[in-house]
């Protein structure tokens, strides 16, 4: 009985590392992009570099003239899971940490008015997911992710106008690809699902592509006060490809919920400006991840069973003096992961994250920007599971980053 509880506490947690969803409640895709978000974390009533095409493209008529914009951000994550079994022994006997938990979100941009002062068009090409997860092969015993490298390369196109002095809208479509590799241990305990052919590794790999528009207003009702909102549609993720080592295929398909937002920016002194950003994230239907083997073991669906998610975060600015802003913001997660299920969907539920940066006018047009976050994510505590053999889990982690972007204004 120990053996089985042991497997299943195992295979419970190798459901939670699978999972495609990023260590965010924002869900899919990531928003961490541009100093301004970064560091004031609220960014989407005024959102003034190339990045605006992801957090409100109405903002682009921020930009005057022809804009290039180049950014990257790059996290570190730190992650302890312990797990238990049904008779509350550790199993294994130790907290598991990651030999690896990294990403990179590089981020390239142009904008142009075309001599149109009511017109503005943009194209930006960037990673919305990379992430770099490695474990070593004997963390979980037999039962062990190896490796999970996933990315989503997004290309997206956006028009905005200014249909009145005080009323400006965005609208755009992206095109989403994705690629990703992952590789699990398989036992006798999973022989129900994989056939023997697996052997000890059932390492997948696949791609998709698919689409998604996004809806952008910016409004400045009075001269120092602007609101902005956006609607991104969410879309169906399906990727196709072969288990290695094998004559299986593969289709997986899952959710990427839409993002409703909103947010204010109020220059309430000369030097000084408030903002305040309110997000959410709806997964909608179709809320598990399914793969199609094909002959001898068919379709096995993964529930995920989200629950909305929201956030709401709020920055400071200050000019100290001519080409010179420096930020700071807090922002607070709430996630809709479920506690009671078939899998640990995501490691992390809420959190809490902090910013601090600057913007420099390094010369005419030319601005440097540099910018760093820390969040804290809560303790994830499962207490049961849907699993035959229920096990408790309880889940530590924190994630660095830092952003650096650079903007040219011709």
């Amino acid at each position: 009985m120990r053996k089985r509880s042991t497997v299943w506490a195992s295979w419970g947690l190798m459901l939670l590392l699978v999972a495609p969803a990023m260590v965010r409640a924002e869900g899919y895709l990531a928003t961490d992009f541009g100093v301004r978000r970064m560091a004031a974390r609220a960014v989407i009533a005024h959102a003034d570099d190339g990045t605006a095409m992801t957090h409100n493209p109405a903002c682009l008529l921020l930009l005057p003239g022809t804009t290039l914009y180049v950014g990257h951000t790059a996290s570190v994550g730190a992650m302890g899971l312990r797990v238990y079994d049904a008779e509350g022994q550790l199993a294994p006997a130790q907290e598991i940490t990651p030999e690896h938990w990294y990403g990179h979100l590089p981020y390239l941009a142009a904008v142009s008015d075309f001599g149109v002062p009511w017109l503005r068009i943009g194209t930006s090409v960037n990673l919305a997911r990379a992430r770099w997860l490695e474990f070593a092969p004997t963390a979980l015993s037999n039962v062990s992710l190896v490796n999970d490298t996933a990315w989503t390369l997004r290309w997206g196109t956006v028009a905005a106008f200014r249909i009145s002095p005080k009323f400006n809208l965005g609208v755009g479509i992206s095109l989403l690809h994705t690629r990703r590799q992952w590789s699990l241990g398989a036992t006798a305990a999973n022989s129900g699902i994989l056939p023997e052919e697996v052997g000890n590794l059932l390492e997948r790999e696949g791609s998709g592509t698919s689409y998604n528009f996004n809806l952008g207003f910016h409004f400045r009702p009075v001269r120092p006060l602007e609101i902005g909102v956006v609607f991104e549609t969410g879309t169906l993720m399906e990727m196709a490809g072969d288990v290695r080592g094998t004559s299986l295929t593969h289709t997986t398909s899952f959710a990427i919920p839409f993002q409703l937002s909103g947010g204010a920016r109020w220059t309430f002194a000369e030097h000084f400006a408030l903002a305040a950003d309110v997000r959410m994230w709806h997964f909608q239907v179709h809320q598990e991840e399914r793969s199609n083997y094909g002959a001898g073991i068919g379709e096995v669906g993964i529930p995920r069973n989200y629950e909305q998610s929201y956030a709401w975060s709020t920055g400071l600015s200050y000019l100290p003096s001519p080409g010179l802003e420096v930020m700071v913001g807090y922002e607070q997660e709430f996630s809709g992961a479920p506690a009671n299920t078939y899998q640990l969907v995501d490691p992390t539920r809420d959190g809490q994250s902090v910013g601090l940066g600057a913007k420099l006018e390094v010369l005419p047009g030319l601005d440097v920007g540099v910018g760093v976050a820390q969040t804290w994510f809560d303790l994830l505590d499962i207490q049961g599971s849907a699993l035959p053999d229920p096990f408790n889990a309880k889940v530590r982690a924190s994630m660095t980053e830092v952003t650096v972007d650079v903007q040219w204004t011709m």
